[in-house]
């Protein structure tokens, strides 16, 4: 792995507990019902914030209160939550989810660290995708705009000009 690729996390399982944490806690908020709003399960990087969230959300919908016991109820009788390692969820590591809920008036700043980090792995995830495939020399990726430019693929706004930007290294040079 090289240094660019170690200097920002991909995840952040401290904040993701946190955000999990303030939600449970503060079940019912008007704060929380707007952060739930714009969370998605996949947002999460840890399985068990996943899962967490997902009961979150299952719990709300028919309008009962999300907090602590009512998720974790759910996620028993789901077969999901409970102790020992026949379950996919421990029960100790959910019970200390809402130990770790501080700051709640930050809430809406965790929400988007999360969000902003689910970007970051799926974007990391298509380039690795897209770099492994011309790798091994999958000319399907290449769009057939590409030979039409004379090589190059326009960037968007930028009528086929490549200026400096995406893509683009300092002193001109541009990668290979």
């Amino acid at each position: 792995m090289s240094a660019a690729e170690t200097d920002v996390p991909r995840s952040d399982h401290r904040t993701e507990a946190n955000l999990l944490g303030n939600l449970l806690a503060l079940a019912g908020n008007s704060l929380v019902e707007e952060t739930i709003a714009r969370l998605r399960p996949e947002h999460f990087d840890h399985h068990l914030h996943r899962e967490v969230f997902a009961g979150i959300v299952a719990v709300r919908a028919p309008g009962d209160p999300a907090d602590e016991f009512t998720v974790g109820h759910y996620l028993r009788d789901a077969g999901k939550l409970g102790d020992g390692p026949a379950y996919e969820l421990d029960a100790l590591e959910f019970s200390q989810l809402t130990t770790v809920a501080v700051f709640p008036a930050h809430i809406d700043a965790y929400a988007d660290i999360v969000v902003k980090l689910w970007g970051d792995r799926r974007l990391y995830e298509q380039a690795s995708r897209l770099a492994a495939a011309a790798h091994a020399g999958r000319q399907d990726l290449i769009p057939e705009q590409r030979e039409s430019q004379g090589g190059r693929l326009p960037l968007p706004g930028r009528s086929g000009m490549r200026r400096h930007g995406a893509g683009a290294r300092p002193g001109g040079q541009h990668p290979v």
